[in-house]
């Protein structure tokens, strides 16, 4: 059996959901020949963690670690929490009418100014020195642990899986140093990517140039969407056609929540899951306040869940918004859970919502979460721009589109789906044809056919 070896920092117990493109594909590449080994960084260094993940892994796969130094963002969530610790103990004793301890105050405030001070040259690091992205500082441990994997595993293969993005330089190094065949996989773009749109000039002129010639090296570049390729091939001239490939994300089929029964509930629930950052930002909120205003019996029965990681200053636009509407009690917000609790919470949903921003490049994004919503059996409402994300919904016939922006849409869309709900009509009729496409194992045959031509072309 060929053997591969990917390099990949989404891998368990990391909560980021990329973790799923690389558990997944690892875990059906042994029907197609290929016998995947996975080197990821030691867990210290993550900040955001869930230990439950690492029953995801499949049995048959083969890990290695190679160290990571702990990172000041781990420094500074250990410091904070220690400090709001502190912080909540002292406000109960005074609250008890206790005498508070002065030199546990002191205490509190020098260590306050230490992780504001922490925290800024973080900040600092992040934006002039850690280049591409913090995962650099990587390196020299990745490049021990993989030469001798490499070497005593027969290795022919190498496979790099971003984000982050410096998986795809330790991928172009590995490849130099061993003349193995490389392969990168984009699961967001790079250089050109919405998230990164905070880089300076130089900074963003700097990494472009490192993609460009690293990218000149590899054997194939894979990409999750039409838009993505269609990016990379105009941005980088010296990508051919035939060296690019689109395989998107999916979902598991061997899932046994996929089949689970709706059973209406006294509530009408629209469920957000996953992360709502700052390029998310929609009108829905206004749109929901102006149509609980008009219908009395919707906002008795309206209850809007958002459950995942929401970004502090859109956190608090938000709950600014539901306060001016008075619609506090519509709105749940919940923290992580497990994957298997949230396909739960997913396929109970009456209906689902996606919401992707207008910014620049989002047009390229297909968010990981949409391939779980399309096989929930449940209706989507999908807040999103022209694009791949649209493309995919409009193709599975699994949901409704509306622009982010559109307040009027918004509101109209809510209205019609929650009187089919109310009539138990809240059905959908998808196209299982379309949605096989990305079945994981389809998508994993695909891959492996792209890694055997490859091998056969070396």
């Amino acid at each position: 059996m060929k053997k591969i070896l990917i390099i990949t920092n989404a891998f368990p117990p990391y909560k980021y959901v990329g973790r799923l493109r690389v558990i997944q594909t690892a875990k059906y590449l042994p029907k197609f020949g290929w016998k995947p080994i996975v080197l990821a960084p030691t867990p210290n260094y993550l900040w955001v963690k869930d230990i439950k993940t690492l029953n995801e892994i499949p049995k048959h796969l083969k890990v290695y670690r190679a160290f990571m130094p702990i990172g000041l963002p781990v420094l500074v969530k250990k410091l904070s929490d220690s400090f709001a610790k502190n912080k909540h103990s002292e406000l109960n004793k005074k609250n008890e009418g206790l005498k508070t301890n002065k030199k546990s105050l002191n205490e509190s405030f020098f260590k306050h100014i230490f992780i504001n001070f922490i925290n800024t040259i973080h900040n600092l690091s992040v934006k002039y020195l850690y280049i591409p992205d913090y995962h650099i500082i990587w390196l020299p441990f990745m490049l021990f642990k993989s030469i001798r994997i490499i070497e005593n595993k027969n290795i022919d293969m190498i496979y790099s899986c971003s984000p982050a993005n410096s998986m795809h330089i330790f991928g172009f190094i590995l490849k130099i140093l061993t003349k193995k065949s490389w392969i990168a996989d984009y699961r967001d773009l790079w250089s050109d990517d919405h998230l990164h749109l905070w880089k300076n000039k130089y900074r963003a002129n700097v990494e472009k140039y490192i993609e460009k010639n690293i990218l000149r090296k590899s054997d194939k570049i894979i990409v999750t969407s039409k838009p993505a390729a269609r990016f990379m091939l105009y941005n980088f001239k010296h990508i051919t056609f035939s060296k690019i490939h689109v395989i998107t994300n999916g979902y598991d089929s061997e899932c046994n929540l996929v089949n689970k029964k709706y059973i209406k509930k006294i509530n009408f629930s629209l469920v957000y899951t996953g992360n709502i950052m700052k390029y998310s930002k929609s009108n829905l909120l206004m749109a929901i306040g102006q149509l609980l205003n008009q219908y009395r019996e919707l906002k008795n029965n309206l209850r809007v869940f958002f459950i995942g990681n929401i970004d502090y200053e859109e956190k608090t636009e938000m709950e600014n918004t539901i306060i001016s509407f008075a619609m506090q009690k519509n709105f749940i917000f919940k923290d992580w859970v497990n994957y298997k609790k949230l396909l739960k919470i997913q396929r109970s949903a009456d209906l689902l919502l996606l919401i992707k921003g207008s910014k620049r490049n989002t047009e390229v994004v297909i968010p990981g979460k949409i391939f779980e919503y399309i096989i929930s059996g449940r209706p989507i409402l999908a807040l999103v721009p022209d694009g791949a994300a649209r493309d995919l919904i409009m193709e599975t016939n699994t949901g409704i589109c509306v622009y982010p922006n559109d307040v009027e849409g918004i509101k109209n869309a809510i209205l019609a789906l929650y009187h089919k709900w109310e009539n138990n009509q809240l059905k959908i009729e998808p196209n299982y044809e379309a949605i096989k496409k990305y079945d994981r194992k389809n998508l994993t045959k695909k891959l492996a056919a792209i890694l055997d031509e490859t091998l056969n072309k070396k």
